[in-house]
Formats: C-alpha cells, sequence, structure tokens
C-alpha cells in the first residue's frame, strides 16, 4: 500500500468510529471498480484548515 492510501484508510478508520462515515457508505464505495494507477497528488493534499 502506498502512503497515500494507507493514511486514507487510518482516517477512514476513525471518522467511523466517530460516526462520520456509516457502513453501508464504505460498502457503497468497496463495490466501486479498481483503478489502473494512483493519481500523484501533491503536497499538503491531506491538510485540513480550520477556521
Amino acid at each position: 500500500l502506498s502512503a497515500q492510501t494507507t493514511r486514507a484508510l487510518l482516517c477512514v478508520g476513525l471518522w467511523s468510529q466517530l460516526g462520520l462515515v456509516k457502513d453501508r457508505d464504505i460498502h457503497s464505495t468497496a463495490s466501486l471498480p479498481d483503478i489502473e494507477a494512483e493519481e500523484e497528488l501533491q503536497d499538503g493534499w491531506d491538510s485540513i484548515v480550520l477556521g
């Protein structure tokens, strides 16, 4: 797994525990077709800006 995928999985796990993501959403997403390759993202793609 790439660092981006690992980070995304950790976030989804936390969001699920907090009730921000529903199980049905995960099941819907998991049933989508696979992609050919991961998109290269810019630095800071995972930044959360509050305020």
